[in-house]
């Protein structure tokens, strides 16, 4: 049922006087007002006549045992023997969708008010049955176990078109717009209901004449005193209208928006605090994260940003709205604007903050500027300003062009225009104002133009600025950029042959080991167990008493001996990891951490065989024992889950503590060399490491590894 016909009901019912409880067959009380928990308490759930008359049986009058066997309203007095008052109490029955009596409805009420119960007893039950007919959404009690309809109300006939007669006893399905949507929602619904007791969701569904609608379902459960889930209440809306009136509303939105960005309006919110709440098509030098929560006066402090302050503050205090003239300092030159600001007001109409839409305007205000000193600026301009007609001649040469032509040792000004001049003049006309830019090589200078139409004095201005330097600097820091890069490429690809040189001796030495002292101690612990035997079974008493110790001692060494040699072995190169491939390496290097650190350790890995390349999973165990190291002398974690499984053609790693974490900034620390390693380690193979961690939160590494190497 929905939030607020639940609410309506609810608001019905516990307006009732009377005590108002529902029955089921078995006098357990499913449902309450609020005079009858007023009077009893929480009592749902358990049966009647022990709440009421204190007795483990019902008594011999007991109106809802009458109504069990006969199915008819029953009316009596009774009388409470805890409370020792007397009531009137009227049971009208429940009926099923096969018409059998599921339950009652219980109307409590004291026999003070006799010459009114029968006629409000009566009202109490019309009252609630017209509440539940008289919701506009449609309500349905469905068999949890079968999906079968128990009850519904009159609204189904308008939502779905059916009749109550056709609705009662079916399967849900038919409500549903196919099969597949019908499991869905039962896949979507049962879970919710395990977890929280309610859903709240939308879905379509099909109405009896085919028309498919989109509907808000909220469904609740009714549970029995075992604690099974013995009915469903689905109430279902139809949001169609709804959601024709949201997406209207969403297109308008847009359309205003759009319109809003090519008017290079800035439109925005500000609290009582005068900090932005909210902020539309900022400029580009800032982004809506970097405003949010923040003043003016500390995203930029300057005279534009207090000006602006200061209009805001006087709208709050006048609560009237304000108009003026600002200019902002920003990357690209000073921006001017003609800011309006409102109060901005709740539904109740109390000033909450301010309101301003800011229409930039710089470019008007330039064009005045430009008219105003059109005589004098263009002579004075330090860099060169040249003035063409729409014919292509030079009109007007000022000083710093004459400069820069007889210092490249040229005289005509043209060198200036482009060849496609006339289309370029054709473009910055029709612009309305709006210039163009472009490049040109005059000599073995680049000049940066700018042209601009000046349609009172019917010419092109073009505005040059030198940007030889800026271009020699530019591609010099390129090339150096890009040798930059190429050396980091060569490093890393010598940083992975070494690695894999270094793996490979680590599988040389450690097989070496194995293979030869391992051996040789392993001989010399069978001739001492032999000489051991000897020295028991004869000699001379007096050699034996010294030997004998001695021989134990030498052997106690050896064994000590194989087991250094088996760990360093191990150290070097697992040979479970050539023997029995990753999976197991990672199980056997989990259990030997469990064991030395006591920390205590998960491991899920999966039954399918992970079929990986050499150097995969040389790399994979690497990080794994880089990772459990530092969990190990770091984290302070008393537990560590480590998972190893296949994504697609990739390879999955994680490693996750519950420790004490790190501030996120220590990743890039020259002091975390084995972080950078493990990164490292997957980047040499096109894989990439994630390194999650909060303090207090515990850290989680998950790399992911290609399952063949780059090279294979």
């Amino acid at each position: 049922m929905s939030e607020d016909s639940y609410e309506t009901w609810r608001e019905v019912v516990d307006a009732i006087p009377d005590l108002v409880m529902v029955l089921d067959r078995e006098h357990r009380i499913m449902r309450t007002n609020r005079a009858a928990v007023e009077r009893y308490g929480d009592v749902v759930g358990q049966q009647c006549h022990k709440v009421v008359h204190g007795t483990d049986a019902p008594p011999p009058y007991c109106p809802h045992a009458a109504l069990i066997v006969d199915g008819q309203e029953h009316i009596v007095e009774l009388t409470e023997d805890r409370r020792g008052s007397a009531s009137l109490v009227s049971a009208s029955p429940l009926h099923d969708a096969t018409g059998q009596v599921c339950g009652a409805v219980h109307v409590i009420r004291d026999i003070a008010t006799q010459d009114r119960a029968d006629a409000e007893a009566q009202n109490t039950q019309r009252l609630l049955q017209r509440t539940f007919d008289a919701l506009d959404d449609a309500v349905f009690v469905v068999d949890p176990r079968t999906r079968l309809i128990v009850a519904c109300n009159q609204a189904v006939e308008v939502v779905f078109g059916y009749r109550l007669t056709d609705v009662i006893g079916r399967n849900t399905e038919f409500l549903h717009v196919d099969r597949a949507s019908y499991e869905r929602f039962g896949q979507y619904l049962f879970p919710a209901l395990d977890a929280k007791g309610a859903l709240r969701t939308e879905f379509r569904m099909r109405r009896k004449d085919g028309c498919v609608f989109d509907s808000e379902h909220t469904v609740t459960e009714i549970r029995d005193q075992a604690g099974e889930r013995v009915r469903v209440v689905s109430v279902v809306r139809d949001v169609t209208e709804r959601r024709r009136a949201e997406d209207a509303l969403r297109r308008s939105e847009e359309r205003f928006l759009v319109a809003l960005r090519h008017a290079s309006i800035v439109v925005a919110h500000a609290d009582r605090d005068l900090r932005y709440t909210w902020i539309y098509n900022p400029h580009p030098d800032f982004t809506a994260e970097s405003v949010l929560g923040k003043r003016d006066t500390e995203i930029a402090q300057n005279a534009g940003t207090e000006q602006l302050e200061c209009l805001k503050r006087r709208v709050l205090v006048d609560k009237q709205g304000g108009r003026e003239t600002i200019t902002f300092p920003l990357a690209d030159g000073p921006t001017t604007y003609d800011v309006t600001a409102e109060p901005l007001r709740d539904t109740r109409g109390r000033i909450i903050g301010v309101t301003t839409a800011a229409l930039d305007i710089s470019q008007r205000v330039h064009m005045e500027q430009e008219l105003r000193h059109r005589a004098s600026f263009p002579r004075f301009n330090p860099n060169p300003v040249l003035e063409v007609d729409t014919d292509g001649h030079v009109t007007f040469v000022n000083v710093a062009a004459s400069h820069v032509l007889n210092e490249l040792g040229l005289e005509a000004a043209e060198v200036f225009l482009p060849p496609d001049w006339r289309e370029i003049a054709g473009v910055v006309t029709a612009g309305h104002g709006e210039p163009f830019e472009r490049e040109v090589s005059v000599g073995e200078r680049v000049f940066e133009e700018r042209i601009r139409s000046v349609p009172d004095i019917g010419v092109l201005r073009i505005y040059a600025r030198d940007i030889t330097e800026l271009r020699r600097t530019q591609a010099e820091r390129q090339a150096s950029a890009e040798m930059l890069r190429s050396s980091q490429e060569q490093l890393r690809a010598l940083a992975g042959r070494l690695q894999s040189a270094r793996e490979q001796e680590r599988g040389a030495v450690a097989r070496e080991i194995h293979d030869v002292l391992a051996q040789d101690l392993t001989r010399l612990k069978i001739d001492l167990t032999w000489l051991h035997g000897r020295l028991a079974r004869g000699g001379r008493a007096a050699a034996r008493k010294v030997l004998t110790p001695r021989v134990a001692e030498m052997t106690q060494m050896a064994d000590a001996a194989i087991c250094s040699v088996q760990h360093i072995s191990a150290s070097l190169r697992p040979a479970i990891l050539d023997s029995l491939g990753l999976a197991a390496a990672v199980e056997w290097q989990v259990s030997d951490f469990r064991e030395h650190s006591g920390i205590d350790c998960d491991v899920s890995i999966p039954d399918e065989s992970l079929s990986v390349s050499e150097e995969v999973a040389i790399a994979a165990f690497r990080i794994l024992q880089e990772s459990l190291t530092n969990v190990q002398r770091h984290a302070e974690a008393p537990r560590v889950e480590v998972s190893l499984l296949r994504d697609g053609d990739e390879l999955v790693l994680r490693v996750q503590d519950n420790g004490c974490g790190f501030e996120p900034e220590k990743l890039t620390s020259p002091i975390s060399v084995g972080l950078t390693g493990v990164r490292e380690r997957a980047r040499l193979l096109g894989g990439c490491c994630d390194i999650r961690s909060k303090p207090g939160t515990g850290t989680t590494v998950e790399v992911h590894l290609p399952l063949q190497s780059k090279e294979e």
